[in-house]
């Protein structure tokens, strides 16, 4: 399965993406700065540089027959 997992450097999408790895899937891992995802270097990890606020950017990386994984949270009042 091909996964994209957004904000790739935190620590829930850090393990997300370990465990996908693990069971042999192909990652996209996308992060504002790519050199933070804390894993190693695997042919079916993909680190990509992105912001998920620019939804274009996003949207020219994630690939058509993926499954788009995000652990975003929020520190913003009126969230749940």
């Amino acid at each position: 399965m091909n996964l994209t997992v957004l904000a790739a450097s935190g620590q829930t999408e850090i393990a997300l993406t370990r465990q996908a790895l693990r069971r042999g899937h192909t990652v996209t891992a996308i992060a504002r700065d790519p050199e933070r995802i804390a894993l190693p270097d695997s042919p079916n990890l993909r680190k990509v540089a992105g912001d998920v606020n620019d939804a274009a950017g996003i949207a020219a990386v994630v690939d058509g027959g993926s499954v788009v994984l995000s652990a975003l949270g929020t520190d913003g009042p009126g969230f749940s």
